[in-house]
């Protein structure tokens, strides 16, 4: 049996706009290309704003079992399902999260 993972939806801030946490703004938010939504720098792990001709995906947190060896079907299913009322397709969403992966694993640690 697979254990879900909870996921933090995105949050209603009165402080602010970052829609991952309560903090106040800051001199250095950033606005995702995708959902348009702003974010701190710590909230979306960034070590340094993106150059202007860089993209910035921040990836939804959709709700559906993490993938596993036995489990990856039923994951990839329940993606498509969240993504039935989504304004974009099925290809593009996952190339963008392929990307946002790839590059969250190219960012080096901070510390």
């Amino acid at each position: 049996m697979t254990k879900k993972k909870n996921l933090t939806p995105f949050v209603d801030n009165d402080s602010g706009s970052c829609r991952s946490c309560s903090w106040d703004d800051d001199p250095n938010m950033i606005q995702c290309d995708e959902c348009d939504r702003w974010f701190h720098m710590a909230c979306a792990k960034l070590s340094r704003l993106p150059k202007a001709d860089e993209p910035f995906l921040y990836y939804a947190k959709i709700k559906a079992p993490a993938p596993t060896s036995s489990g990856q079907d039923t994951a990839i299913a329940a993606l498509i399902e969240a993504l039935k009322g989504s304004s974009i397709d099925t290809n593009t969403y996952l190339k963008r999260l392929l990307i946002c992966y790839l590059i969250s694993m190219a960012r080096p640690k901070n510390g």
